[in-house]
């Protein structure tokens, strides 16, 4: 991990009320590939559940 970064990535969420993590719905996306990863993430399933004001992708069997 890049010590720095944490301790930026700290002070901002202490100043904005954020959640480094993503918990909380902060962080809406996800990579699947990038050059630094050893190979794609792929999956086997997908669904995508609603409900008022919510929407959810569950992805499963990663490959």
């Amino acid at each position: 991990f890049d010590e720095a970064l944490i301790a930026r990535l700290e002070k901002i969420a202490a100043a904005t009320r954020i959640n480094i993590a993503g918990e909380g719905g902060e962080y809406e996306s996800l990579a699947l590939h990038a050059p630094f990863f050893s190979r794609p993430i792929t999956f086997t399933t997908s669904e995508i559940r609603s409900s008022p004001g919510r929407y959810e992708l569950v992805l499963g069997g990663i490959c």
